[in-house]
């Protein structure tokens, strides 16, 4: 039998992540040494793995950490690596959309946005541009930093249509309540949106409302502008 390289074992016994996850590969680390890897080292009073195991801890898990809005720097992880976990959670966001080059009904929709909403405390709504094949051409985000004061541009919607050259929108917006109900002005920006769309001869494909794990269509309940 061969040798046991021990170098990659450090003094104390314990394994390193890194080296662990060229060893056994690295679906066999967990969530705290994925963690550890990316942040690549501790601080003076914690070293990697203990860190990434209390923000675990605090954050209540992964989800909690790539989902949240509270700054990580506050969990005394330094800018710099705040910023490599903040790229992470922009790359998580952006894959569904990058798999969804078609959308061919508003389930896709759906699903080729949710990672943009996860955690979202305060309303986004999203715009996206197709063409007459429902090719996607482009992805407008817009966030809103006050509870209850979504103000979605139309004026700027349909010149971004235009300069598209684009055939159908959609509408995706998120209620953080998680309660799926159109409300009045839910109702009257998607009426107006689908009016001036069509003076262009755009199509308003749906309006969508999602939570984290559903959504509700305007075009499949038949509320305005779909009666």
């Amino acid at each position: 039998m061969g040798r046991l390289n021990k170098s990659v074992f450090p003094k104390n016994g314990i394994e390193k992540p890194r080296e662990k996850a060229i060893r056994e590969g690295i679906s066999t680390l967990s969530d705290s040494e994925l963690l550890a890897l990316l942040l690549d080292t501790g601080s003076k009073k914690e070293n990697v793995v203990q860190l990434s195991s209390r923000m675990l801890f605090e954050k209540g898990g992964l989800k909690g950490i790539f989902t949240s809005d509270v700054p990580l720097e506050t969990y005394g992880v330094k800018k710099a690596k705040s910023h490599r976990l903040l790229a992470v959670k922009e790359i998580i966001k952006r894959l569904p959309l990058t798999s969804y080059k078609k959308i061919m009904k508003t389930e896709d929709a759906f699903l080729a946005t949710k990672g943009i909403f996860l955690g979202k405390k305060t309303e986004v709504a999203v715009v996206i541009y197709l063409d007459r094949n429902k090719n996607v051409l482009f992805l407008q985000t817009y966030d809103f930093d006050m509870p209850g004061k979504a103000i979605v541009p139309i004026d700027k919607i349909i010149k971004d249509f235009v300069r598209l050259s684009a055939s159908f929108v959609l509408l995706v917006h998120n209620h953080p309540s998680g309660k799926l109900l159109a409300s009045d002005a839910d109702i009257y920006v998607s009426a107006k949106l689908s009016k001036h769309i069509s003076y262009v001869g755009g199509v308003l494909l749906d309006s969508i409302i999602v939570n984290d794990y559903a959504y509700l269509s305007f075009r499949q309940r038949q509320i305005e502008p779909y009666k």
